[in-house]
Protein backbone atom coordinates (compact mmCIF):
# COMPACT_ATOMS: atom_id res chain seq x y z
CA UNK A 1 0.00 0.00 0.00
CA UNK A 2 1.36 3.26 -0.51
CA UNK A 3 1.15 7.09 0.52
CA UNK A 4 2.31 9.95 -0.33
CA UNK A 5 3.38 13.67 0.85
CA UNK A 6 3.77 16.38 -1.27
CA UNK A 7 5.35 19.50 0.17
CA UNK A 8 5.19 18.31 3.47
CA UNK A 9 1.06 18.28 2.91
CA UNK A 10 -0.11 15.40 5.27
CA UNK A 11 0.34 12.02 3.72
CA UNK A 12 -2.64 10.72 1.63
CA UNK A 13 -3.55 6.86 0.29
CA UNK A 14 -2.13 6.35 -3.46
CA UNK A 15 -2.57 3.35 -4.45
CA UNK A 16 -2.84 -0.69 -2.98
CA UNK A 17 -0.58 -3.58 -5.36
CA UNK A 18 -1.12 -6.96 -4.76
CA UNK A 19 2.24 -9.16 -3.87
CA UNK A 20 0.21 -12.47 -5.25
CA UNK A 21 2.05 -13.13 -8.74
CA UNK A 22 5.93 -11.72 -7.88
CA UNK A 23 6.14 -13.04 -4.60
CA UNK A 24 8.59 -10.35 -3.25
CA UNK A 25 10.67 -10.30 -6.76
CA UNK A 26 11.76 -6.95 -7.62
CA UNK A 27 8.62 -4.87 -9.77
CA UNK A 28 8.44 -1.40 -10.68
CA UNK A 29 4.79 0.02 -9.68
CA UNK A 30 3.75 3.65 -11.19
CA UNK A 31 2.15 5.93 -7.92
CA UNK A 32 0.32 9.17 -9.68
CA UNK A 33 -1.45 11.96 -7.55
CA UNK A 34 -4.10 13.30 -10.50
CA UNK A 35 -5.04 15.66 -8.76
CA UNK A 36 -2.07 17.61 -8.07
CA UNK A 37 0.21 19.24 -10.99
CA UNK A 38 3.85 18.84 -9.89
CA UNK A 39 6.29 22.03 -10.15
CA UNK A 40 10.01 22.19 -10.12
CA UNK A 41 11.35 22.36 -7.07
CA UNK A 42 8.35 20.45 -5.52
CA UNK A 43 9.31 17.67 -3.01
CA UNK A 44 7.28 14.35 -3.15
CA UNK A 45 7.58 11.80 -0.36
CA UNK A 46 6.34 8.30 -0.79
CA UNK A 47 5.78 5.50 1.61
CA UNK A 48 5.52 2.08 0.88
CA UNK A 49 3.69 -0.12 3.69
CA UNK A 50 3.63 -4.38 3.40
CA UNK A 51 0.58 -5.15 4.98
CA UNK A 52 -1.31 -8.29 5.33
CA UNK A 53 -3.67 -9.68 2.70
CA UNK A 54 -6.69 -8.39 4.87
CA UNK A 55 -5.37 -4.85 4.92
CA UNK A 56 -4.84 -5.32 1.25
CA UNK A 57 -8.39 -6.19 0.65
CA UNK A 58 -9.20 -3.21 2.86
CA UNK A 59 -7.47 -1.01 0.72
CA UNK A 60 -7.93 -2.47 -2.84
CA UNK A 61 -11.63 -2.04 -2.33
CA UNK A 62 -11.27 1.51 -1.27
CA UNK A 63 -9.60 1.87 -4.15
CA UNK A 64 -12.00 0.62 -6.71
CA UNK A 65 -15.19 1.57 -4.82
CA UNK A 66 -16.39 3.93 -7.19
CA UNK A 67 -16.96 7.30 -5.38
CA UNK A 68 -19.73 9.35 -7.53
CA UNK A 69 -22.18 6.46 -6.75
CA UNK A 70 -24.91 7.75 -4.75
CA UNK A 71 -24.39 5.39 -1.72
CA UNK A 72 -20.23 3.78 -1.98
CA UNK A 73 -20.21 0.60 0.17
CA UNK A 74 -17.76 0.60 2.92
CA UNK A 75 -14.56 -1.50 2.20
CA UNK A 76 -14.89 -4.71 4.03
CA UNK A 77 -13.36 -4.73 7.65
CA UNK A 78 -10.32 -6.79 9.49
CA UNK A 79 -12.57 -5.73 12.79
CA UNK A 80 -14.01 -8.37 14.35
CA UNK A 81 -17.70 -6.54 14.99
CA UNK A 82 -17.04 -5.30 10.74
CA UNK A 83 -16.44 -1.31 11.93
CA UNK A 84 -15.44 0.81 9.59
CA UNK A 85 -11.65 1.03 8.89
CA UNK A 86 -8.89 -1.81 9.64
CA UNK A 87 -6.42 -2.77 11.75
CA UNK A 88 -3.22 -3.25 10.88
CA UNK A 89 0.86 -2.88 11.66
CA UNK A 90 3.11 -2.87 8.28
CA UNK A 91 6.88 -2.05 8.13
CA UNK A 92 7.56 0.67 5.65
CA UNK A 93 9.97 2.37 3.23
CA UNK A 94 10.27 6.08 2.49
CA UNK A 95 10.64 7.40 -0.83
CA UNK A 96 12.19 11.19 -0.92
CA UNK A 97 12.34 13.03 -4.61
CA UNK A 98 12.17 16.10 -5.54
CA UNK A 99 11.53 17.31 -8.73
CA UNK A 100 13.87 18.94 -10.97
CA UNK A 101 14.07 20.94 -14.49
Amino acid sequence: MYTLSINNGPFRFADAQSDQFNDGLKVTHYISDLETDLSSGDEVIVRRYCVDEKAYRYWNEYQNNNVSNAAPGNPKSNISNNALGYFSVASLKEYKLKIGR
